[in-house]
């Protein structure tokens, strides 16, 4: 299961990190049984099988229904006509800092306010 999430939220690039720990955790099982009679070996191969065919193809397929899915979103905003003019313009904001409300910690935060009415924190450690 961890394998398939993490190439969905970090990428293809998670999981040689993710089939290590999977075989670090079947060789401590391999090291800390009670003897050859309870079949070790056979035992990871068939743990490494399962992780290495259900786990990476899942996480090569959720790749690539998130590779999908940032395409879509790329090529719907593509479709959206902005004046250059627009781009160009810096938007206009104030700073105020403040502390965060949000725990116990009273992080300093610094509160921006658009002109258009958004608004923005920046600094929060929490």
């Amino acid at each position: 299961m961890g394998a398939p999430l993490a190439a969905y939220h970090y990428g293809v690039s998670a999981l040689p990190l993710i089939t290590f720990l999977a075989f670090a955790a079947c060789a401590v099982t391999f090291i800390g049984a009670r003897g050859i009679e309870s079949n070790p070996m056979p035992n990871m191969a068939i743990s490494m099988l399962g992780i290495v065919w259900i786990g990476i193809m899942g996480a090569y397929g959720a790749a690539l229904t998130a590779l999908e899915s940032f395409n879509t979103a790329k090529a719907d905003l593509a479709r959206v006509p902005v004046p250059l003019a627009q781009l160009a313009r810096v938007p206009t904001f104030t700073t105020k800092r403040t502390f965060c409300r949000g725990c116990d910690n009273r992080c300093s935060v610094g509160a921006r306010a658009f002109e258009g009415g958004g608004g923005f924190f920046t600094g929060r450690k929490c």
